[in-house]
């Protein structure tokens, strides 16, 4: 095969060999835009002659056409090729000219695509980059292997926004902080904007401290350079933190300082957001009404603006205040249009999380065929994208609707599995949910004392949390409870409640994981501390 390819390369005019071993710096193919920059004058020639000499490498089988999204098409090489054409390309000393000049070229095109993310060329920006993910990674490998630290920070600062939309949550962070290590203690633009990225991926994966800390820090810097827009960003993040933990009094003073900010600067997209983030905050509070005219500012503002992802966000907000007034039809309806937004831009981390959503409204309704089809869908996209957070929903679905139809097996590995990702990202609340339904495996499987002891455990965590059961929530629960009342004498279950109110909250997490023995009763119920979440269904 390589003799083959030398002959066919030995047949080339000087010129043509020249593109070729250009040619080869490119990963997963190129189109006649980027070849016109990156190899301008190879063997002499402008960018009609790297256009044609191109066409004729196909015609000698040096190059592939392959199908592309736009008019143009793109071209590649098969590996072996490619492997061939480097090696000429560094025996002729060309290789470091050529890769910094793609370098440059792909630094622009993340650039160029950061200003269109938010707005209304979202979706084609998207699929380019998708297209050029190989050559935006080699790019990056070769800038941090240079140790440009400025290259290499912009370019992954750039596509933070990319990566958290396509689910590419790990390798964004680790190409982040690869490129973060190359300027530890730099105040610079690029390395503020690398540091808000690696923050939001962070917290898109539950990671809250790594989060915090890197959002911190892209605040101070972000201050200390008079950017206003990139600080009320990142105070917008840190208000996310905030209210995930419960604490409502800062996420809101937070959100208040960023929408000052983005008036200030006439920043409509990010007056929406914090409009939208400040209606969470009201609906987190009980305040329905407040909520839903803050959520309605938002999404009137958004689609005066053509986001599309805007629109997206509030449709699931509205969804999630529908279902905490109990009016479900409504709900289901609001996340399913939420949901076509997401898919019709190929996000794959709110896909995910409004799948989550939708089969927890469509259980709460009764349509539970439905319920468990969107559940079992929204579990593998959560996967796929590690977001932990939509993950435990999806498993806390399953493990609750397998128990509808009889006693399955598989619900309390379900239910055990949602409840270990529940409590990695602080969501006490749905360690709660996962702690009710695993009575009903308990109930089911002759430990009635347990599932009388988790019911406890679920009762007082609620109560500490200001979360009672919904009406939705109410059967299922009470089915347990009256599978283990039967079970056992009254005496018998007032003392298994007793103590499971009284448990700390990590020996309930232990004893529903690992139910071996059943504690003696505990001292007073520490159920309090951070963490503490009320979002339902999960946002």
């Amino acid at each position: 095969l390589r003799a083959a390819i030398a002959w066919s390369h030995d047949l080339l005019s000087p010129a043509e060999r020249a593109l070729f071993r250009r040619l080869a710096v490119f990963a997963g193919g190129f189109g006649l835009e980027a070849a016109a920059a990156v190899c301008p004058g190879a063997g002499g020639r402008g960018a009609d002659e790297v256009a044609e000499g191109t066409w004729a490498l196909v015609d000698k089988s040096l190059l592939r056409r392959d199908d592309g999204p736009d008019a143009e098409g793109r071209f590649g090489m098969l590996e072996t090729i490619r492997e061939f054409g480097l090696e000429h390309l560094a025996a002729h000393g060309e290789a470091e000219a050529t890769r910094r000049a793609h370098a440059a070229f792909f630094r622009a095109l993340a650039e160029q695509a950061e200003r269109h993310l938010g707005g209304e060329g979202q979706i084609p920006w998207l699929d380019r980059l998708r297209t050029e993910h190989d050559n935006l990674r080699a790019a990056l490998d070769w800038t941090c292997e240079r140790r440009d630290a400025d290259s290499a920070l912009t370019l992954a600062g750039s596509l933070a926004d990319f990566w958290r939309m396509g689910g590419h949550l790990g390798e964004g962070r680790a190409w982040l902080e690869r490129a973060l290590a190359l300027a530890a203690d730099e105040i610079s633009p690029a390395r503020a904007r690398a540091l808000q990225g690696a923050g939001t991926l962070a917290q898109a994966q539950g990671d809250s401290s790594a989060a915090s800390a890197r959002l911190t820090a892209a605040l101070a810097a972000w201050r200390r350079l008079g950017d206003r827009r990139r600080t009320a960003q990142t105070l917008i993040a840190l208000a996310g933190l905030a209210r995930a933990q419960g604490d409502y009094g800062r996420a809101s003073e937070l959100n208040e300082q960023a929408l000052a900010l983005f008036e200030a600067v006439g920043d409509q997209p990010g007056v929406a957001g914090a409009l939208n983030q400040l209606g969470m905050i009201a609906a987190d509070r009980s305040e329905y009404e407040r909520a839903r005219g803050l959520y309605e500012r938002s999404l009137a503002l958004y689609r005066t603006l053509v986001i599309p992802h805007g629109p997206g966000r509030v449709l699931n907000n509205l969804g999630v205040l529908a279902f905490w007034q109990e009016d479900y039809r409504r709900a289901v309806a609001y996340f399913g249009d939420s949901l076509d937004v997401w898919r019709a831009i190929g996000d794959r981390p709110h896909t995910a999380t409004v799948l989550a959503n939708l089969g927890e409204a469509l259980r709460a309704e009764g349509d539970l065929d439905r319920a468990l089809a969107v559940a079992g869908e929204g579990l593998a996209r959560s996967r796929e994208v590690g977001d932990k957070q939509s993950a435990a929903t999806a498993l806390f679905i399953l493990g609750s609707l397998s128990q509808h139809h009889g006693h399955d097996p598989r619900a309390a590995d379900l239910l055990v599995e949602g409840l270990l990702l529940y409590r990695q990202v602080g969501d006490r609340l749905g360690v709660a949910w996962c702690i009710e339904a695993l009575a009903g495996p308990a109930a089911a499987t002759g430990q009635p004392e347990l599932a009388a002891t988790l019911c406890g455990a679920a009762e007082s965590l609620r109560e500490h949390l200001g979360v009672p059961l919904k009406p939705a929530e109410r059967p299922a629960y009470e089915r347990h409870v009256a599978a283990a009342r039967a079970a056992l004498s009254e005496a018998a279950f007032r003392a298994a409640w007793t103590t499971g109110r009284h448990l700390p909250l990590e020996a309930v997490v232990e004893l529903a994981i690992e139910p071996t023995s059943l504690p003696a009763q505990g001292t007073e119920c520490p159920m309090s501390g951070p963490g503490t979440a009320t979002s339902a269904p999960n946002r």
